[in-house]
């Protein structure tokens, strides 16, 4: 097999294989996928070639992992050192995801029943663009993402526990252009519900620069829309916001 690349914030990489006689797996949009649909995972687990296990979709949308871009699926369906890599199919043998890593109680390090999968919707993205050019260009949008937990519903005043809020904003940025201001909870953005700052950051995380993004967010209790166009992010950059600063993985009051 030949590498034509990889890339390290959704752990994914291209393989080109010289070779007649494969078929291609059939890929599945994972916005159709629904919790309790049937999943099947496919792997070496702990060195048992083709090993098939079977569960169901647990969760949707899944964040705080600490990776770059996520909107993990979570299934039930066994996976173990072995599967990273291996698909997690649909009943009807479709590619739904990517199987990428598990949460695990113990220091084993085994199967606890919760394990996570790239979907092919972040899959397909970093596909095409590795396939095109032998990398992964993302977009920014210039503003630092919490997610909306009940602690911070109740200090706000709200009745539900889904959203992300805006923590600070950069000056000059996308989000500072579209008049984004700490304290805003996004709710909806490209027309998806927003569960957390995971979901904000998996859809501005696939969005090559230039592409206008539309968002639904609260303040002070009020409904209100904005636009911005995604901005090529820079690796590495420190990011001074109006009230922090990012830089090296950490955050800075």
């Amino acid at each position: 097999a030949e590498l034509i690349g990889t890339d390290q914030a959704t752990d994914l990489a291209v393989l080109r294989i010289p070779a007649v006689g494969l078929a291609e797996v059939e890929t599945a949009d994972s916005d159709t996928l629904r919790t309790g649909d049937l999943a099947f995972a496919v792997g070496y687990p702990l060195g048992l070639e083709q090993t098939l296990t079977m569960g169901v979709i647990s969760g949707l949308g899944r964040s705080g992992l600490g990776d770059a871009v996520e909107d993990y699926i979570q299934t039930d369906a066994a996976v173990n050192s072995g599967n990273s890599g291996g698909p997690l199919l649909d009943s009807r043998g479709r590619l739904i995801g990517i199987n990428t890593s598990i949460l695990s109680g113990g220091f084993s390090g085994g199967n606890d029943g919760i394990a996570f999968a790239v979907p092919t919707r972040i899959m397909m993205f970093v596909v095409e663009q590795l396939r095109a050019n032998g990398e992964v260009t993302r977009g920014r949008i210039g503003a630092t993402l919490g997610s909306l937990t009940a602690e911070r519903a109740v200090e706000l005043g709200l009745g539900f526990v889904r959203g992300a809020i805006v923590e600070d904003v950069v000056p000059g940025s996308p989000a500072d252009r579209a008049g984004l201001v700490r304290g805003d909870v996004i709710t909806r953005i490209q027309n998806r519900p927003v569960a957390n700052a995971g979901s904000v950051q998996a859809v501005v995380g696939i969005a090559p620069p230039g592409t206008a993004l539309t968002l639904v967010y609260l303040r002070d209790g009020r409904e209100g829309s904005a636009s911005m166009t995604v901005e090529v992010s820079e690796t590495g950059a420190v990011q001074v916001g109006t009230n922090a600063v990012q830089a090296f993985g950490a955050s800075f009051a």
